[in-house]
């Protein structure tokens, strides 16, 4: 289906204790050049002013549904996306800021690749990703830009490429797939993202229409390692037949574990990269661990 001008967009938002942020990423969404949204608003048992702020904005394209009690943000936006009116669903973050013409570009995006491939189910973009650690990054790289016929899923196996945040999709498409994870404590957009592109195609505006900020009082603890498990075996079929990005993220959950000091978790992990396709990363990450436990019994 080609999309209308006047085709609803409906954006879901989830928060939680963000009150002193939010404005202004919901201002960045009403101040789309593309009109006919609404903000779905999810706020996950917020504790501070964020309904006080909510209200200030006084927007009647705004929806707002504060939760009883927390469910993390993947609930949250399969709530949202339950709630949702529209054809298309996008994705904002209460510490993001959307460029004006975020939605505008690509929805002509989608309408372009929808005239060659009617199986495109929506359209992500290029962003900003800021965080304290990291620095700022700008993904996807131009190197990673080469599907012109939107299919992603095997780019998607070596790494994720599309940001919740710049994400827009068919609402049919999001229900087919079961939406996002909720197990996930971590990289539940890529999970969304490998199932998504397993399915059909995606367009590219190749544009940056996001900036994203990663806030210091969102930082997850929880081991990355354990997402990254659970994301293979959701995706199992796709790894099992990609076995060099199958041992890849094996051997990134192995590189977690070691970095928060368990060797031996790691160790199992990179024997297990080097069973599914020997590198000699894997075998470095295998053996120097080993060599140090046994050092260390020696002493």
């Amino acid at each position: 289906m080609r999309t209308k001008e006047n085709t609803l967009v409906s954006v879901v938002l989830p928060t939680f204790n963000r009150g002193h942020i939010i404005e202004l990423s919901i201002r960045s969404v009403l101040a789309q050049t593309y009109n006919n949204l609404e903000v779905i608003v999810i706020d996950d048992a917020s504790t501070d002013d964020t309904e006080k702020k909510i209200e200030e904005l006084n927007d009647s394209r705004i929806k707002y549904l504060k939760l009883k009690e927390n469910v993390g943000a993947s609930a949250a936006r399969n709530k949202g996306i339950s709630l949702a009116r529209g054809i298309f669903v996008a994705f904002q973050d209460s510490d993001d800021i959307w460029f004006p013409k975020k939605i505008e570009r690509q929805i002509d995006s989608y309408n372009d690749m929808y005239n060659r491939y009617k199986t495109v189910a929506g359209c992500f973009c290029r962003y900003i990703k800021i965080s304290g650690n990291n620095g700022t990054n700008v993904v996807p790289l131009s190197s990673d830009l080469l599907a012109n016929d939107g299919n992603y899923h095997e780019k998607l196996l070596n790494r994720n490429l599309i940001g919740t945040p710049t994400l827009l999709a068919k609402k049919e498409a999001l229900d087919k797939v079961g939406g996002f994870d909720s197990s996930l404590s971590t990289d539940e957009d890529w999970d969304l993202a490998l199932k998504l592109t397993k399915l059909y195609r995606f367009a590219l505006t190749d544009e940056i229409l996001v900036c994203s900020l990663t806030s210091s009082d969102g930082v997850n603890t929880k081991p990355r390692s354990e997402s990254i498990l659970k994301i293979i075996q959701n995706n199992i079929d796709s790894f099992d037949k990609n076995k060099k990005c199958y041992s890849l993220q094996i051997r990134t959950a192995a590189i977690d574990c070691l970095m928060r000091n368990n060797i031996s978790e790691a160790i199992k992990l990179a024997k297990r990269s080097l069973m599914i396709r020997p590198s000699v990363k894997s075998l470095l990450i295998f053996l120097v661990p080993n060599i140090y436990i046994k050092i260390k019994k020696f002493k």
